[in-house]
C-alpha cells in the first residue's frame, strides 16, 4: 500500500493515496506523527496536548484519544512513539514529563 502522511501548521494531517484525504484532526498545530504499518494505526499529536489514534484503513476516523499533558509556554507534546510489540505509546511534552500509555 502506498501512503504518504504530511503534517501542516494549519491543524491538518493529509493522507496521500490514490486520492488526497484531508481532515482537520486537532484544534491546534499538529506536530508529530507515528504509524504502525502492521495494524495500520496512525498516532498524531498536537500543541493542544491531545494524542489521537486513527484507523487509517477502514473508517479513517479517530478511534482513541489521550489528554494528559499540560501546555507550557504555548507548546504541548513534542514527541510521540507507538510501540506495537510492547502495546505502549510514549510521549514527552513541554511540561517536562514523559508518559507511557499502556
Amino acid at each position: 500500500m502506498s501512503l504518504l502522511f504530511s503534517v501542516y501548521e494549519n491543524k491538518y494531517i493529509k493522507l496521500f493515496d490514490v486520492n488526497v484525504i484531508s481532515n482537520a484532526c486537532h484544534l491546534n498545530l499538529v506536530i508529530v506523527l507515528d504509524i504502525d504499518l502492521l495494524e495500520m494505526i496512525l498516532v498524531s499529536e498536537g500543541h493542544n496536548s491531545f494524542i489521537r489514534l486513527w484507523d487509517i484503513v477502514s473508517t479513517r476516523q479517530c478511534v482513541q484519544e489521550f489528554v494528559s499533558h499540560w501546555q507550557k509556554s504555548d507548546e504541548g507534546i513534542l514527541c510521540v512513539e507507538y510501540y506495537r510489540s510492547l502495546l505502549w505509546i510514549t510521549s514527552s511534552s513541554a511540561d517536562l514529563v514523559v508518559k507511557i500509555y499502556v
